[in-house]
This record gives C-alpha cells, sequence and structure tokens, in this order.
C-alpha cells in the first residue's frame, strides 16, 4: 500500500482575478447539473466543496480552498483535500491519545526500571504503538475509500476553470489521479 499524505494539497493558477473566480465557482455552483455542493465566502475568497448529503458516507472528502490575487489579471487557487472533518478529528485525536499514552507508558516504564521492579510499562507501550498503526492503516483505507468522490470535486475545479487536459494537476504523485 502506497502511503499518501492524509491531507494532500495542491496548487492551480488561473488565468482570473481571485472575485471573478469566486463569481465563476458560484456560478457553477448554481446550475442544476453540479456533481457537488458548496458554501462560499466571497469577502475572505475561501470555498469549501462536498459531496451531496445523499452520496456522502464516513469518509466522504471535504475540499476546501483559498483565492490569493496574483497580479490583475491572474489568480491562485491554494486547495487542500481532506476527510470529512469529523472523521479528521477522530483519526488526529486517535494519534494525540496514542502519543499521550506512549509517552506516559514510556517515563512509567522507566521509574519502574529505576525501581528495580517488573517494566512492564514498556510492554503496554507496544500495544498503544499497535493502536496507531492501526488508525494510520484505517486512514489509508478511508482515502482510498474516498478517491472516487475527490476525484470528482477535484475535478470539478478544473472543468469549472476551463483546465486543459495538459493543466491538470494529475500526476504520478497524486493520490487522486484516475
Amino acid at each position: 500500500m502506497h502511503a499518501h499524505p492524509l491531507r494532500p494539497r495542491f496548487r492551480m493558477e488561473l488565468p482570473v482575478p481571485a472575485t471573478e473566480a469566486m463569481g465563476i465557482l458560484q456560478a457553477r455552483l448554481d446550475q442544476g447539473d453540479c456533481p457537488c455542493v458548496g458554501m462560499l465566502a466571497d469577502k475572505q475568497l475561501h470555498f469549501d466543496l462536498r459531496m451531496p448529503v445523499e452520496d456522502r458516507h464516513l469518509w466522504s472528502p471535504a475540499l476546501g480552498g483559498n483565492f490569493e490575487t496574483k497580479n490583475e489579471n491572474h489568480s491562485v487557487l491554494h486547495g487542500l483535500i481532506g476527510p470529512n472533518p469529523s472523521a479528521w478529528t477522530a483519526i488526529a485525536f486517535s494519534y494525540l491519545a496514542c502519543g499521550t499514552g506512549i509517552l506516559f507508558l514510556l517515563t512509567l516504564g522507566g521509574v519502574q526500571l529505576f525501581l528495580g521492579k517488573s517494566p512492564w510499562a514498556f510492554w503496554a507501550t507496544l500495544f498503544l504503538v499497535l493502536c496507531m498503526v492501526i488508525a494510520w492503516i484505517i486512514s489509508q483505507v478511508g482515502q482510498r475509500v474516498a478517491a472516487p468522490q475527490t476525484r470528482v470535486l477535484r475535478g470539478f475545479l478544473e472543468d469549472t476553470f476551463l483546465m486543459s487536459d495538459e493543466e491538470h494537476r494529475r500526476t504520478e504523485d497524486d493520490p487522486y489521479r484516475e
């Protein structure tokens, strides 16, 4: 299994100013055949795209982005693809809890060793390391499950801004390429 970042980032150069790009995105979201739903914050030049409610599942992705003005005729879209915030929070919390537990158990094991007792806490640390590995595997499986919907969201952006096939940001390093 090839590991990918949990929340990959991407960047697109656009041949329109940031405010116009927001207008283009809003117009596309308002069309009836739109494959996703979105929320836009015009003044902050920020947007959030998700799958429609009827198509969502636990691992459905969220695509957030910001437009940055490059000059009067160009802008840059900075995007972040990640799992649903509740799934992301669960994975992040499990890493944090396991990491804290590992530090506690290693400290306890060191104290046990110093006092000449049996250092059973070192063995308990292995359980938490195993839990972290399981959480990582779950996040990788979740990415694979979310990949088709992620392609839909990212493809929606590429199609909205009429990028040619050569300009599409799908590369060998892209976990969401087709």
